[in-house]
């Protein structure tokens, strides 16, 4: 899956929770592409939309919503902050999620069966967007 391909490979902050937004998209937008491109996944008007979307956030986010952005540095795991456009979000680290042995572990992902830790779903960002659904849906491959 792009999406989990993106989680694992995106640039995480000091907190192991908090990635770069326009970092990951692009990951994710790079990994649909290399899907469609190696014949493990079939271009759909779903695959263009996403494309489109994609395109459509970066473009926001580099243009409009950050006015200014300086980086510096590498991040946890030791990549570039180049690709960091200045809106940290939420992502499980789901590479610690599926461990090696193919058990499932939810230690030090920030979710517990399923459920954030915190009180995040209470957030209005969360009541709008629905990410918690979506964080969960990297880890478990569906929405609660």
């Amino acid at each position: 899956m792009a999406l989990r391909g993106a989680a694992n490979e995106v640039s995480r902050y000091a907190h192991p929770f908090c990635v770069d937004l326009y970092d990951f998209v692009n990951l994710a937008q790079k990994g649909v592409k290399a899907k469609i491109t190696e014949g493990r996944m079939t271009e759909s008007e779903k695959t263009r939309a996403f494309d489109r979307s994609a395109e459509s956030l970066k473009t926001y986010l580099a243009g409009q919503l950050v006015l200014s952005n300086f980086t510096q540095g590498s991040s946890h795991g030791g990549r570039s902050f180049s690709e960091s456009r200045g809106i940290s979000i939420y992502v499980p680290d789901i590479w610690t999620y599926f461990t090696s042995n193919g058990i499932h572990s939810t230690q030090g992902t920030g979710i517990t069966s399923y459920s954030l830790e915190t009180k995040y779903t209470d957030l209005e960002f969360d009541r709008i967007t629905g990410w918690s659904k979506f964080a969960q849906y990297l880890i478990k491959g569906h929405p609660k």
